[in-house]
C-alpha cells in the first residue's frame, strides 16, 4: 500500500501543470552555479516554465515560484529583487499572496549559523509580512566564486589560509550531490502542496 502511495504522489508531481498547478522555476545566475540548481530543482517538475529572472512571466498566473538567487555583496543579487517587487506588484493586482519557494548559492558555507542567518535575514525583508509574498521554502548551495569577485577582494582583504579554504571548497560546488539535494528538497514542497493521498 506505501508504494502504491508514493507511486500516485510521484505522478501528481509529474503532473502537477497538468493537475491545475502553475509552476515557475526562475533564475538569477553570473557564473552558473545558480541556474545548475535551479535546473535540478526544475527536474522534479517537467511541466513548469523554466526561464531566467531576466526573462520570467507575469507571475501573477503561478501556484508556485521557485526562485533561484545569488549572493551578491551581501545581498539578494540585484535582478532577484526586482522580480521579487514584480511578483509584489502581481500578489496586489490578485488581491493575494504568491508562494515563492527561495533558493540560492553562495560562496561561504551555506550551513554555517553566520550563512542561515544572512539567508534568514533576507528573505525575511522581501516577505515583509507576508501579505503579498509567502515563503514556503528557503535553501541554500555552496558555489564557486567568480574569479574577478576574488581579485577584487583580494585588492581590499588579504589573502589567508582560512579564506583560501573556503574558495577552494566553493570552486568544488555545485556537484552532483548538491543536484540532488535540489531535487529532494523540490520535490518535497511540491508534495506538501498536492491535495492527500
Amino acid at each position: 500500500m506505501r508504494k502504491q502511495i508514493e507511486s500516485v504522489r510521484k505522478q501528481q508531481i509529474g503532473e502537477c501543470a497538468s493537475d491545475g498547478m502553475r509552476v515557475l522555476v526562475t533564475w538569477s545566475s553570473v557564473t552558473g552555479n545558480t541556474e545548475k540548481i535551479a535546473r535540478a530543482v526544475a527536474r522534479k517538475c517537467p511541466h513548469a516554465e523554466i526561464v531566467p529572472v531576466a526573462d520570467a512571466p507575469d507571475p501573477g498566473g503561478f501556484d508556485t515560484i521557485f526562485l533561484a538567487f545569488w549572493c551578491d555583496k551581501g545581498q539578494i543579487d540585484e535582478r532577484s529583487r526586482a522580480y521579487l517587487e514584480t511578483i509584489r506588484e502581481a500578489a496586489r493586482k490578485k488581491g493575494s499572496f504568491i508562494d515563492v519557494a527561495f533558493f540560492g548559492t553562495m560562496g561561504g558555507d551555506p550551513r554555517s549559523e553566520r550563512s542561515i542567518a544572512w539567508r534568514d535575514k533576507m528573505i525575511d525583508a522581501e516577505v515583509g509580512d507576508g501579505t503579498l509574498i509567502r515563503c514556503i521554502g528557503q535553501r541554500m548551495w555552496q558555489g564557486r566564486v567568480d574569479p574577478e569577485v576574488t581579485e577584487r577582494m583580494n585588492r581590499v582583504i588579504p589573502m589567508t589560509p582560512e579564506r583560501r579554504a573556503l574558495l577552494e571548497e566553493a570552486a568544488r560546488h555545485p556537484n552532483e550531490e548538491d543536484e540532488q539535494e535540489a531535487e529532494a528538497w523540490a520535490a518535497a514542497i511540491l508534495d506538501s502542496r498536492l491535495p492527500s493521498v
